[in-house]
């Protein structure tokens, strides 16, 4: 039952209203989550001169996490978009990497929905991770935001890289 399904495929249109470059996060943004360190190495990432957004799809946002975002200037560079389940294949499809910040994951299927969709992932070092993703997905040490900085930057700025772990 743990598998991805047909639709997830590269080249599918756009047909979500998103930026043209965005990294994607897919779930729930809650406590072992770890979305708060995703939300950090955006913030680093900025001042390193990056502005690429985040789209994270999942359910509605909180105070708290409205409040960080302010807190950490991100203002227009997270976005929460209401999407449906059928148009989540093309949201992969044109995000140029998928992040899985979650320290605990049982399974992992949105690095896989990922790869199937011709996009690198990138996820904590923790849990079911590595035996999920194997060597085709670009790890960082879970809860910190700087090494998560530092891999998406690698990840979106090596197109030897991205290309390496897209095309799977």
């Amino acid at each position: 039952p743990l598998a991805v399904d047909s639709r997830f495929r590269p080249g599918i249109p756009k047909i979500v209203a998103t930026p043209s470059d965005y990294v994607l996060y897919i779930g729930g943004r809650e406590n072992y989550k770890d979305f708060d360190v995703l939300l950090r190495a955006q913030s680093l990432m900025r001042v390193q001169g990056s502005e690429i957004p985040l789209v994270a799809v999942g359910r509605k946002t909180t105070r708290t996490e409205m409040s960080t975002i302010r807190r950490l200037g991100l203002e227009g560079l997270v976005l929460f978009p209401s999407v449906s389940d059928s148009e989540l294949p093309s949201l992969y499809s044109n995000a140029r990497a998928l992040v899985q910040s979650s320290r605990y994951e049982g399974f992992g299927l949105t690095p896989l929905e990922a790869m199937a969709s011709g996009i690198p992932a990138i996820a904590a070092n923790s849990s079911s991770m590595p035996e999920v993703g194997g060597e085709v997905v670009q790890y960082f040490e879970p809860g910190s935001a700087e090494d998560l900085a530092q891999q998406i930057s690698r990840v979106l700025g090596d197109t030897e890289l991205r290309q390496t772990l897209s095309n799977l």
